[in-house]
């Protein structure tokens, strides 16, 4: 891919696509290289992180869970946990069904991971929503457009040899 931009920019002397329109499709493979080699897990350290989230702001269909979905995850854990002991803890315990009942909320208690540490290292899933495949095709035909077009009003002017 970078080969054809500088071929087209510095052979052809292309103005379009511009740098915009390059970024978005470099992104897209970008994003592409993240599905295929990591099972679209982008690790905290990956300097590509900036070209995903100019998808995601170009409203592409996807996002990221990381960080801040674990911690929010963890914290309804937390508070449906102690739902479920209140709940429990007003059962009166007068039969055997009581005892059951009692006993057999304690499988819808969940196993609470621990809270994430400072300098914890934690990859972030990208997820893709139905849209992302419509907005990626629509993307690279708009710059195989923009490029044909180029390239027919290139080919139908006069050019000076040097």
């Amino acid at each position: 891919m970078r080969a054809f931009e500088r071929y087209l920019a510095d052979f052809g002397r292309f103005k379009n696509p511009d740098e915009n329109d390059w970024k978005i499709i470099k992104a897209i493979y970008i994003l592409r290289n993240r599905f295929v080699h990591n099972a679209g897990l982008m690790p905290p350290s990956e300097n590509k992180t900036e070209m995903i989230n100019l998808l995601r702001d170009q409203n592409a269909g996807l996002y990221i869970k990381g960080r801040v979905a674990y911690e929010k995850q963890r914290q309804m854990m937390i508070t449906e946990n102690n739902k479920l002991r209140e709940e429990k803890s007003k059962i009166e315990i007068k039969t055997l069904a009581d005892l059951r009942r009692s006993l057999e909320m304690n499988h819808y208690f969940y196993d609470v991971p621990p809270p994430l540490r400072p300098d914890t290292i934690f990859e972030e899933r990208i997820y893709l929503q139905t849209g992302f495949p419509e907005f990626a095709i629509k993307k690279v035909g708009e710059l195989i457009a923009t490029t044909k077009r180029e390239h027919e009003e290139l080919c139908t002017k006069p050019h000076l040899i040097k």
